[in-house]
């Protein structure tokens, strides 16, 4: 059974066995840490700055406990850890994220860290942001110098802004525009899918192929950066 929770005040800490919800409000500096079970911050409720929101697995097997389920804003530099999943509406400035298996976030603040032994979910993403998942990485607007670091694939579906770093073991998807002086770098292939790139200084660092498609163009030139010959990789770009 859920116990509720209407607010937890300035710099208290709750630990709780079992599942949690919050109702109205979480103070500047609180600390909630939920053991085998899950945490819910209902949509509404107040958070404030400093917080720490926590789940740990101890005892419990079941795949769909230890998550933490964020329906309001937390203020500046949260801290939330999950030994499952977060789902985050949003967060502020300087928060970090730490999920075992997978992170969904609305739109992040800036200078925020987020990092998942999964897969890593995100709308939009502000300035100095650094995403790294051991799994793939998919993201809609990228604002500028954040880096994605992503063991499986990455996933850009509008816009990567200036000097962002996209560096995927497998391979990248973009499906937007890429702004100036970015980098990206694929172990494997590079889709480049009916988008566009028109800045300069951009940076093409591929293990394997680059596809570019037909209502694809470039108004600069672009540097493009393949392994050495010793690694025999197939340098091939095609357009379809």
């Amino acid at each position: 059974m859920t116990q509720e929770i209407q607010r937890v005040t300035n710099g208290e800490t709750i630990k709780h066995d079992g599942d949690l919800t919050i109702t109205e409000a979480i103070e500047d500096g609180a600390t909630i840490i939920v053991t085998d079970g899950n945490l819910t911050v209902r949509n509404g409720v107040k958070i404030g700055k400093d917080v720490h929101l926590q789940t740990i697995r101890n005892q419990s097997k079941d795949d769909k406990s230890c998550n933490v389920f964020c329906y309001s804003e937390p203020g500046n530099s949260a801290f939330i850890s999950s030994d499952n999943v977060i789902f985050l509406n949003a967060c502020n400035n300087d928060t970090q994220l730490f999920a075992l298996h997978f992170v969904r976030v609305t739109f992040t603040g800036s200078n925020c860290t987020i990092k998942s032994d999964g897969d890593v979910l995100a709308g939009v993403v502000y300035d100095d942001t650094t995403i790294s998942a051991a799994g793939s990485v998919t993201v809609n607007d990228i604002h500028k110098n954040v880096k994605i670091n992503a063991d499986k694939d990455i996933h850009l579906n509008s816009y990567a802004a200036k000097n962002s770093k996209l560096n995927a073991k497998r391979d990248i998807h973009v499906r937007g525009y890429l702004g100036i002086s970015c980098t990206v770098s694929a172990g494997n292939n590079l889709y480049m899918e009916e988008v566009f790139y028109n800045r300069d200084d951009l940076v093409f660092k591929i293990g394997n192929e680059i596809h570019l498609f037909e209502d694809q163009f470039a108004v600069q030139p672009v540097r493009i950066i393949t392994p050495k010959p010793s690694q025999k990789p197939k340098k091939r770009l095609t357009l379809s």
